[in-house]
């Protein structure tokens, strides 16, 4: 019964009910009370609600076969697709498709496996600030802890809300969702492998930054 309702009909038994709560609250009226009480339904069903979300993401994350050549690292596997002149929604969109989500990077050796992933060329990272100007998040919800920016970089520069990491040197920049420089991604799947599978800290060194920045303007020459 609504709690209108059950006020009209029933008042007393309200007043009881709703006693215990209020003397913390210091409800004065019986409609403090019901606000009380009505506040805190409300609460209980985000909270529900936000329960059953996670539930469900864990389910389907669990139950998600990653492609059979999916490389596997940490914990996670992952694909590189290269060479495609995808926008950030539509690689956002081709990861999910197969059960996946465009990759996040939480550490410094995470960040060194995807730039080998990715072969020399800018590929698009699961970042975005496309919601409020200049706070970064990851798509799939993780926090945006680790950050590897270039120089100069975020730029800040308008309609600049996608993330993008240069497979030479690992380093970060924003980019535009249309940018036509942009040749590639990578999907991950979260829980699919061992946690200790792949390389080593030891052997993911990123690159001297001399040679890295050597590399950059090689590619750029040509």
């Amino acid at each position: 019964m609504p709690i209108a309702s059950e006020v009209k009909r029933n008042p007393k038994t309200v007043e009881s009910k709703t006693s215990l709560f209020c003397e913390k609250m210091h409800c004065a009226t019986l409609d403090q009370q019901v606000i009380v009480i009505s506040n805190m339904n409300r609460k209980l069903s985000v909270l529900f609600g936000s329960a059953l979300l996670a539930i469900a993401a864990s389910v389907q994350a669990v139950n998600v076969e990653p492609p059979k050549d999916s490389v596997p690292f940490r914990g996670n596997n992952y694909k590189a697709f290269l060479d495609t002149n995808s926008t950030w929604w539509e690689a956002k969109f081709a990861c999910e498709d197969i059960g996946g989500a465009l990759v996040a990077i939480s550490t410094i050796q995470e960040n060194e496996f995807i730039r080998r992933q990715a072969k020399g060329h800018l590929i698009w990272l699961g970042g975005t600030d496309e919601f409020e100007e200049g706070k970064w998040t990851w798509d799939n919800a993780e926090k945006f802890v680790y950050k590897n920016w270039d120089a100069k970089q975020p730029s800040a520069t308008n309609g600049y809300n996608f993330l993008v990491l240069n497979g030479v040197n690992g380093k970060w920049k924003d980019a535009t969702d249309f940018s036509g420089k942009v040749k590639g991604y990578i999907c991950e799947w979260k829980g699919t492998a061992a946690k200790d599978a792949g390389p080593k800290d030891a052997d993911l060194k990123p690159p001297a930054a001399g040679k890295a920045g050597a590399s950059i303007k090689t590619k750029a020459g040509k």
